[in-house]
């Protein structure tokens, strides 16, 4: 449902790329400190309720959004402060309550991609290490995806 809202939204901005959303991808939720495992306290009942450590994997916590293949400079408009990327925040936002958490990969087919210059392009904001020369071949960038604060 989110894949489906998520073409329509950006239906301008995608081109021939295609948008797909993996559920379930997790996250790691912290524990409330009064739920720490103590010994003595009836949080540390082995096999039962004690956790070694301060935060649990949560496999509903996340879901992760693929957009690509993108050509050349197309995945700039999907990275923050740039429309692709505002409009996926606002949907996400909007789409499911809290502690959900949305992970926006893009992926940018290598071929496609001018080669870097010096002086004008950044590694890691525009210039990658990982260019291949094999047709089909994408690289996978992770773009932040801060959602609003949603507290009272």
């Amino acid at each position: 449902m989110l894949a489906a809202a998520l073409r329509i939204v950006l239906a301008d901005q995608l081109g021939r790329a295609r948008v797909r959303v993996d559920a379930f991808t997790g996250t790691w939720m912290p524990i409330d400190q009064a739920q720490w495992t103590r010994l003595g306290q009836p949080t540390a009942r082995l096999g039962d309720t004690a956790i070694a450590g301060t935060e649990v994997f949560y496999p509903a916590g996340a879901a992760q959004i693929s957009i690509g293949p993108l050509l050349g400079d197309h995945y700039q408009i999907f990275t923050p402060d740039h429309l692709g990327h505002d409009r996926i925040r606002e949907l996400t936002d909007s789409f499911a309550p809290d502690p959900l958490r949305y992970d926006l990969v893009l992926e940018i087919e290598d071929m496609a991609y001018p080669p870097g210059l010096l002086g004008q392009r950044y590694l890691g904001k525009d210039l990658w290490l990982a260019r291949s020369d094999t047709a089909g071949v994408s690289t996978r960038m992770q773009v932040p995806l801060a959602t609003r604060d949603r507290s009272p």
